[in-house]
């Protein structure tokens, strides 16, 4: 059964929650990179100063430094060539970013009232081809992939754990775990401003909203329920078999 339905926002984590959630959006989107995801999150922090999702956002930005750094990474480990518009696509959407914005913390919430609406709620509505025969129910004769299957944040198909959030809608559990926890950090974050400086309008804003559904912008009524959807995680392996797991989301 494919989900439909509604509700809040946080800034990025701080410290080590901030190291912890790159690497999961890395090992998340593992099909944009060459190697292993851990040992590209080693060099991003390590050579890039690279030490949070706001900071790859930042540095994606950059075509040039996403072609030459992150694509070249260093000789084992980087960005996909093909998978570098995708790659930066779901970088800046997982942040809350758009091309006109960064940073992060409260910088970044206000973002994220804006930008996924652009950056990931189309990809319910985009059609994600790909590359290698299809047939499975998942697919069509043009070797297209449903776009139900497909996690709206980290773009990829949802062939491990996919749940339901209290929106209605299916998402990668990893991916809708690391949105919740960002959001819920921000709202941490514009509580302790508020106390501290209680006619600060951004910050009471943010905590105020609580935590947002990533595609229709609305409160998420319990975000700690996730129910699995057992049906998508079947449909999309049943694809990912037909496509050979070579597949690009357009």
């Amino acid at each position: 059964i494919f989900s439909q339905a509604s509700p809040a926002v946080a800034a990025t984590p701080s410290g080590q929650g901030q190291k912890d959630s790159l690497l999961a959006f890395l090992e998340a989107n593992k099909a944009c990179l060459k190697g292993s995801p851990a040992e590209f999150c080693d060099w991003l922090r390590k050579e890039e100063d690279i030490n949070s999702l706001a900071d790859l956002a930042d540095a994606v930005q950059d075509d040039e430094y996403l072609h030459e750094v992150l694509q070249a990474g260093n000789g084992s480990v980087g960005v996909k060539g093909f998978k570098r518009a995708a790659f930066k696509k779901v970088a800046m959407a997982a942040a809350g970013t758009s091309s006109q914005t960064g940073g992060s913390g409260l910088m970044m919430a206000e973002a994220t009232t804006t930008a996924p609406s652009s950056a990931v709620a189309s990809s319910q509505i985009e059609t994600r081809t790909v590359v290698s025969s299809g047939g499975a129910s998942g697919t069509s004769s043009n070797n297209q992939v449903q776009t139900e299957l497909v996690c709206p944040i980290s773009h990829v198909l949802m062939v491990n754990d996919p749940v339901i959030a209290s929106d209605g809608y299916t998402y990668s559990k990893a991916a809708i775990e690391m949105w919740i926890q960002r959001q819920r950090s921000e709202c941490q974050e514009a509580i302790r401003i508020l106390h501290m400086d209680p006619n600060n309008k951004q910050a009471r804003a943010v905590a105020e909203r609580g935590i947002l559904s990533p595609l229709t912008h609305q409160p998420l009524s319990n975000p700690d329920v996730l129910l699995p959807n057992h049906n998508v995680r079947q449909l999309a392996r049943e694809a990912e078999r037909a496509t050979g797991g070579d597949y690009t989301i357009c």
